[in-house]
C-alpha cells in the first residue's frame, strides 16, 4: 500500500542516514528521495508488482561477443510474453536522450537470454518531476546491435589503451 511504502521509506532513511557523505544536505536528499517515492506511487501500485524469484536487484554477469560484462538489474517480472526488465531512473524522461539507458537494458536482456523464458520487453521508470514509464520490445536485431556496439567500444578502448591516448 501507499502507506506501507512510505513507512518503509522512513525506516530505510533512518537506517542509511549515517552513510550519507559529510557535508551533504540531509534534508535535500531526504526531500528528493521522498518526492521520487511519491512519484513512483503515482506510476504503479506496489501491491500489484510480482517480481520473479530473485527478481529484485539481481546481479548478472556473462559474456557478450566474448566480452565479459555485468551489472545489476533493478527488477525482473513476468511480461505478457516472456520476462520484463524494469530499471528505475531518478531523473525525468527525456526520450531523445534515452539511448544509453535502452542500451543498458538490452545488454541485461542479452545476459538473461533463456529460450525457456526470454526477455520480451524492457522498461524505464523515470521518477523525476516528469515521471513516466517508457517501454520497448526486445528483438533479435536490437540484441545484435547492442552486442555489435559493445564489441566496437571494446575494440576502440583497446586501441586507445595500446596507443596510450584516450579520446
Amino acid at each position: 500500500t501507499r502507506e506501507a511504502a512510505l513507512d518503509l521509506f522512513a525506516t530505510h532513511w533512518q537506517a542509511t542516514v549515517d552513510q550519507v557523505a559529510p557535508g551533504q544536505d540531509l534534508e535535500t536528499i531526504r526531500a528528493t528521495a521522498g518526492d521520487a517515492m511519491r512519484r513512483y506511487l503515482t506510476l504503479e501500485n506496489p501491491s500489484a508488482v510480482e517480481p520473479v524469484d530473485n527478481g529484485l536487484e539481481r546481479q548478472v554477469t556473462g559474456e557478450l561477443g566474448g566480452i565479459p560484462i555485468g551489472g545489476k538489474i533493478d527488477r525482473i517480472e513476468p511480461g505478457i510474453v516472456g520476462l520484463r526488465i524494469v530499471d528505475y531512473k531518478t531523473g525525468s524522461a527525456k526520450p531523445p536522450y534515452c539511448g544509453p539507458y535502452w542500451r543498458q537494458q538490452l545488454v541485461y536482456a542479452a545476459l538473461l537470454d533463456d529460450d525457456a523464458d526470454p526477455v520480451s520487453e524492457v522498461a524505464l521508470m523515470f521518477l523525476g518531476e516528469q515521471s513516466r514509464v517508457m517501454t520497448r520490445p526486445v528483438t533479435d536485431s536490437a540484441i545484435a546491435r547492442v552486442t555489435s556496439d559493445l564489441a566496437t567500444a571494446h575494440e576502440q578502448r583497446a586501441t586507445f589503451d595500446a596507443a596510450g591516448r584516450w579520446e
